[in-house]
């Protein structure tokens, strides 16, 4: 009895090569994962303010969830933007647009260091988006699905 020919298991099967992420995509997912992180910190600040008396709980435990489900939401556009996702790239617009738009309500509401920051976060994001590499890159992975 001969040996049967190794064959390799699932896995190895389905596993693609590796391509190098561009590095426009790494910043728009570092953008995305700042705004993130910023929105956590936010959920964490409006849970430290409860019995403060600036808002009514039920209002308070709502700006919590708003907050934390937007969270996810722009945690879930960088992670799609790192695994090339398509879909991630109008989550990741619609996120650095609003962004850019309250950053500059920021300013001109006297925020100004905090204001500039989200600006610039946005605006860097938004442009790396729109480099030819990120759209190659996202464009790829949804062509091999």
């Amino acid at each position: 009895m001969t040996p049967s020919p190794v064959r390799p298991s699932a896995p190895d099967r389905d596993r693609r090569p590796r391509r190098r992420t561009p590095a426009a995509v790494l910043v728009a997912a570092g953008a995305l994962a700042l705004e993130s992180a910023a929105l956590l910190l936010l959920a964490g600040d409006a849970v430290l303010q409860f019995g403060s008396g600036g808002l009514p709980p039920a209002a308070r435990l709502f700006l919590v969830a708003i907050y934390l489900i937007l969270a996810a939401w722009v945690g879930a556009a960088a992670a799609g933007m790192l695994r090339g996702r398509g879909w991630s790239r109008g989550a990741a617009v619609a996120v650095q647009l609003f962004g850019a738009v309250l950053g500059w309500w920021l300013v001109s509401m006297g925020a100004a260091p905090l204001g500039v920051g989200l600006l610039l976060v946005s605006s860097i994001g938004l442009l790396a988006v729109f480099t030819r590499s990120a759209s190659a890159h996202l464009r790829q992975e949804d062509a091999e699905r």
